[in-house]
């Protein structure tokens, strides 16, 4: 209920890192400054990175706290998907495809977010193209439109700031964690949709909480036909959705989602 309430200590080495890399850690005190050659902190480094890394992973409870209650999404989810993707350096990595911002959103999450979230999708298409093309169910526009589409909610959620300090801007991290708010809840909408094409019942009615929001997960980090495929294989069999049977069912390629 409060930005309190999600202050964590994790200790996070690649955190530490950055931190010291970029000259607001001291440990010099440590072996080779405190990191190694990967580009992570040492257990010194991360000692000597403790203060400032407690204060730097709290830096976003606020606005994790806004964007998860204006859209229904639990905020200390939010806050562990964002420790678990960048461990809040939001800076864009490329881990075989590019990750953006704090929750490492890709293409094709920008893709299940304007798919499924119809409000999200008219306000980026009309600051974007004029009504007429917006006219249009996103799922019907010509590939272009839906690429620059996608290309809008990217920069959104990227801080990537080559004049800035660290080269990072902190003030489009904070606005853009609603970004990753509508996408977890878009991706929820999925869920709900296609546990009602499998079994015609809503998904309410048959999911756990818990399981609800781990089917989410696994459809925002796989993707969406990850979690419809496995969904069908449990329903196909005839057991219940839960969580223990669909991770049984996940393909190769989905499994990195459990």
């Amino acid at each position: 209920d409060s930005a309190s309430q999600l202050y964590t200590e994790y200790e996070f080495a690649g955190l530490a890192g950055k931190l010291i890399n970029n000259g607001l850690v001291d440990a010099s005190a440590c072996e080779n400054s405190g990191l190694l050659e990967t580009g992570e902190a040492s257990d010194c480094g991360i000692q000597a990175a403790l203060p400032v890394m407690y204060a730097w992973q709290n830096r976003f409870n606020t606005p994790i706290i806004s964007a998860a209650q204006n859209n229904g999404v639990p905020a200390r989810m939010m806050k562990n998907i964002f420790a678990w993707e960048s461990q809040f350096w939001p800076t864009t990595v490329y881990v075989n495809t590019f990750e953006y911002g704090l929750g490492h959103i890709t293409q094709m999450g920008a893709d299940s977010a304007l798919r499924w979230d119809t409000d999200l999708y008219i306000d980026v298409c009309s600051n974007s193209f004029n009504k007429e093309t917006c006219q249009k169910d996103y799922v019907d526009q010509p590939d272009s439109i839906r690429k620059a589409l996608q290309g809008v909610i990217l920069q959104k959620a990227s801080a990537d700031c080559p004049t800035c300090r660290f080269n990072l801007d902190f003030d489009k991290a904070e606005a853009s964690i609603s970004i990753f708010a509508r996408t977890l809840k878009a991706n929820a909408r999925f869920v709900e949709k296609s546990v009602k094409i499998l079994t015609r019942k809503d998904a309410a009615d048959l999911l756990s909480e818990e399981d609800y929001w781990r089917f989410t997960l696994v459809s925002y980090n796989a993707g969406p036909g990850c979690f419809h495929t496995a969904a069908g294989a449990v329903y196909n069999r005839g057991m219940d959705l839960t969580w223990n049977n669909l991770k049984q069912y996940l393909e190769p390629a989905c499994k990195g989602s459990i």
